[in-house]
């Protein structure tokens, strides 16, 4: 039999969990019998549950009033729980937070808002024997945070603060674990175009506060966010593909072309519209407005910021980077072409660039600078298919830059569904992904950058095309 979390918290503290396979004797006194579910997908969005009793002043009843289940594989719901009622008659509050493990501060307590947060009144108990009562965990309840001093906790109708409410005797839990769901598939229908990957789409959260290496460009805080299924560049868009558009006259802008050594622009792949000896190399030194009309040539655009990092983190894995959760410095520079830049830089916090993964176990410089063709041999998403998001060059998107507490991340649903800050004139636009010169730690999929819209002759910055699946 499956092991169902029983747990009993009593007035003056906590019991031993117990097993669903062998119960506890019911104890002849009074107490609460608290099933206790959920609707949100797992682990994706908890891994941990801890429950709180509560007085009325929003505090710990008890030096012992906590208890925290470490939710895996083998775990089945509802979880089930023990209650007894303190010898005073006061009135009890029970606390529920579903959260992710990384989010635990020193103490095991969640930290910040990204989580589900749910407090109710426990009833008045029988007199003796057990009282059923029953709290669900909704996803539409995820970040909305109560307020313990003024008995207020989200109401999932709304997806809003409401009064406490009072949990019903003789409920049990209802919700089931991956109920609540926004997974919008590819079409079987649909014919995936040459040389791009179908990304289906769903939830996840934006941002990721581990990501952040510049406090002016922070990755959180993190926003439950949606993206529809859309199609994605397998591999970042070639001076090949560039300079066919030059020759048909698709394309009337031509890019940067690479300048003398020891001159801006001197690292610029492309070699001029007859020279088709970089045709394999990724395509740089090319402005947004360039890169946005050479994907409109396909009838495509460049991804939004959401959709880069749901492809780059994997979907609804979340994963640190494209290949998965594996980030040591040495990890990153034998997967992903980053740490390959021309400048001796030893403060990677405050360096532009970084040669950390030219230097072999002695801490010898033996790798030649530069992009390579191909990028990194290890640089591709879980599925196999889209490669060098983590590294090789940056890529330009859709938004304009603005922190994640910006009006255009913040507003709207609780769900925001494709989300994008647009084109709005502002002067930084984003970018994303790792490049050939990036220090390692740039390489995870929820690092931000940004740079001017026209910038014209960095080499550490491409792009790649998508764009929407039809409704079948």
């Amino acid at each position: 039999m499956t092991p169902r979390a029983l747990v009993r918290l009593g007035a003056l503290g906590l019991a031993a969990a117990a097993s669903a396979c062998a119960p506890a004797a019911e104890p002849a006194r009074a107490q609460w019998r608290v099933s206790l579910s959920t609707d949100a997908p797992l682990p994706q969005f908890g891994e941990r549950l801890r429950i709180d009793l509560l007085a009325e002043d929003g505090h710990l009843a008890c030096d012992g009033c906590t208890r925290e289940v470490g939710l895996g594989a083998t775990t089945t719901f509802p979880v089930s729980f023990g209650v007894e009622p303190p010898a005073s008659g006061a009135r009890l509050a029970l606390r529920a937070r579903l959260f992710r493990a990384r989010i635990a501060g020193a103490d095991g307590a969640p930290a910040g808002a990204a989580l589900i947060d749910a407090v109710a009144w426990l009833p008045p108990p029988l007199a003796e024997g057990v009282t059923d009562v029953a709290l669900d965990l909704r996803m539409d309840c995820f970040g909305v945070p109560p307020d313990l001093a003024a008995h207020t906790t989200c109401d999932p109708a709304a997806s809003a603060p409401a009064e406490q409410p009072t949990l019903a005797p003789g409920a049990t839990a209802s919700a089931r674990p991956g109920e609540w769901s926004r997974d919008a598939p590819c079409p079987a229908s649909s014919a995936t175009p040459d040389a791009m990957a179908c990304i289906p789409g769903g939830a996840f959260l934006l941002g990721d506060a581990a990501a952040s290496f510049s406090a002016s460009l922070p990755s959180y805080p993190e926003r439950l966010v949606s993206v529809s299924a859309f199609y994605l560049d397998l591999d970042e868009v070639t001076v090949g593909a560039v300079r066919s558009l030059l020759v048909s006259g698709a394309l009337g802008v031509t890019p940067v072309q690479k300048r003398p050594t020891g001159t801006p622009g001197d690292a610029c792949t492309f070699l001029g519209v007859g020279d088709a000896s970089a045709d394999a190399m990724p395509a740089n030194c090319i402005p947004r407005s360039v890169a946005r009309d050479v994907c409109a040539t396909r009838g495509l655009r460049l991804p939004t910021e959401a959709e880069w990092e749901f492809a780059a983190g994997n979907g609804t894995a979340e994963s640190t980077y494209p290949w998965g959760n594996e980030g040591s410095e040495r990890d990153v520079c034998q997967r992903a072409r980053v740490g390959h830049g021309p400048l001796v830089a030893e403060s990677f916090t405050t360096a532009t660039e970084s040669i950390a993964c030219r230097k072999d176990a002695s801490g010898s410089v033996v790798e030649p600078s530069g992009l390579a063709a191909g990028g990194g041999v290890g640089d591709v998403t879980r599925a196999g298919a889209v490669r060098n998001l983590a590294g090789s060059v940056s890529e330009w998107t859709e938004d304009a830059f603005a922190p994640y507490d910006a009006p255009c991340w913040q507003e709207g649903p609780h769900v925001l569904g494709d989300p994008t800050c647009g084109d709005t004139g502002a002067t930084s636009v984003t970018t994303r992904g790792g490049a050939y010169d990036s220090p390692p730690y740039q390489a995870r999929a929820a690092a931000r950058n940004s740079l001017e819209r026209d910038t014209a002759t960095v080499p550490g910055v491409g792009f790649r095309c998508a764009g929407p699946v039809a409704a079948p």
